[in-house]
């Protein structure tokens, strides 16, 4: 089993902050000689609401987790944000139970934030396997019991009538908890986890491993976490006694900068000329790079190891283009990702 966690999704989250957060502000720039310009939306009404500052108001973006197999949803939408790299990693497991998370956040959330999330995620997933493991078992024994009463001579018919009646509806009622649990997200025997968190995602990957591995049994099926382009790697810690593997690019504009160079005159562009004309073997720049801070529209990262992923599980993404953010989308990791698999070693217990 293959569990994905993917990173922020700029699209929704710009919809729900021009069309739920701050409707006013929708009604006001959205439509323009009645027809409606999502454009101007995003340009004109996301830095009049606020979306920049930290500790927002209001109804906060923040999508469902719930678990979905085969892709993650919004709103009941299907996203399609691990198609680059989903047969990659499903072929490289060999394991083709997919199953995915939408981990996107607000912009201003911390990793400190999706982690504690990710770790209540983590909970929820343990108590329903729990569940499901004793509903197995609650389930079989009930139907033995059911059984022997009916075929018990001793029993007197209304004692009869009464046990198979009570042990009837027991069943009936476990069926019906069993219609409101994930039943398909349940490992099966002798089946491992695999977390796979990209961006925003890392954080709260790290959180739901960092649960289950407390567990004195499922603990020992989770194989491993990978971590891709983890964006604020400094707020968390990968779970010291489960395998971890990170692959991040150093110039990632999104998870590893916090400031960008934007080039500027020098100066005057004809002066320099002339003065490098009689100087040729020290020349004067025709521009310099001025650092421009990033940090206030996704908060502060950083270009590091995740805490206790060690130097040899560590993959530096250098494959990328410049159109993809350098290195940021996941798309981009396709290169890193065929590495990760010539170094992987499954240590996990079930393996064992």
């Amino acid at each position: 089993m293959i569990l994905f966690i993917n990173g922020f999704e700029m699209d929704d989250w710009a919809v729900h902050e021009s069309q739920v957060r701050k409707t006013a502000c929708y009604t006001a720039f959205g439509y323009v000689g009645g027809s409606y310009f999502p454009g101007l939306v995003s340009k004109v009404c996301l830095p009049l609401n606020g979306s920049f500052e930290e500790n927002k108001k209001g109804n906060v973006y923040s999508p469902a987790r719930d678990i979905t197999y085969g892709a993650p949803y919004y709103h009941g939408k299907q996203m399609h944000y691990w198609d680059p790299v989903k047969k990659l990693l499903s072929d490289g497991f060999r394991d083709h139970r997919l199953f995915f998370i939408n981990g996107s956040s607000d912009n201003r959330t911390t990793g400190h934030y999706r982690y504690a999330v990710g770790e209540k995620i983590g909970n929820e997933i343990l108590k329903n396997w729990e569940w499901l493991d004793n509903f197995n078992k609650t389930f079989t024994r009930l139907g033995e019991m059911k059984y022997e009463t009916m075929h018990t001579k001793n029993l007197s018919p209304s004692i009869k009538d009464g046990l198979i009646n009570y042990f009837e509806y027991t069943t009936d009622q476990l069926r019906n908890e069993l219609s409101h649990r994930n039943a398909s997200f349940s490992l099966q025997p002798n089946e491992t986890l695999k977390i796979i968190g990209h961006s925003m995602g890392a954080a709260m990957s790290a959180g739901v491993a960092a649960a289950i591995a407390k567990h004195p049994v499922y603990g020992k099926r989770v194989e491993v976490v990978l971590y891709l382009a983890p964006h604020q790697p400094q707020d968390f810690v990968h779970p010291s006694q489960l395998n971890g593997y990170q692959s991040s690019s150093k110039e990632d504009l999104i998870a590893s900068k916090n400031d960008i160079n934007i080039p500027m005159a020098a100066g005057d562009s004809e002066a320099i000329a002339m003065y490098n004309l009689f100087n040729p073997k020290n020349p004067l720049p025709y521009t310099v790079d001025v650092p421009v801070s990033i940090r206030w529209g996704k908060g502060t990262t950083a270009y590091q190891r995740i805490k206790n992923i060690s130097e040899d599980h560590f993959i530096q993404n250098v494959t990328h283009n410049l159109s993809s953010m350098n290195g940021h989308s996941v798309g981009t990791y396709n290169d890193e990702i065929i590495q990760f698999f010539k170094i992987y070693r499954n240590t996990s217990a079930v393996h064992r």
